[in-house]
């Protein structure tokens, strides 16, 4: 039983697994607070945007 034990932590392939799970776990975690942090603010930035391309196409098409 010990002897399997020792076979599965010394197998690199798993290694290497745990390995990518743990960065994209913290990829994630740290989107998540990029998210919670500078969220808000994105979403005004991209409502002002389209509010000011909206406001300058209805002043195009105006004026035909």
């Amino acid at each position: 039983m010990l002897q399997k034990i020792n076979e599965k932590l010394k197998n690199s392939r798993g290694q290497s697994m745990l390995e990518y799970i743990l960065i994209v776990v913290f990829v994630v975690v740290m989107g998540l607070a990029v998210w919670k942090a500078f969220g808000q603010k994105i979403k005004d930035l991209v409502s002002n945007s389209t509010s000011a391309i909206s406001t300058q196409t209805d002043d195009i098409f105006q004026s035909k």
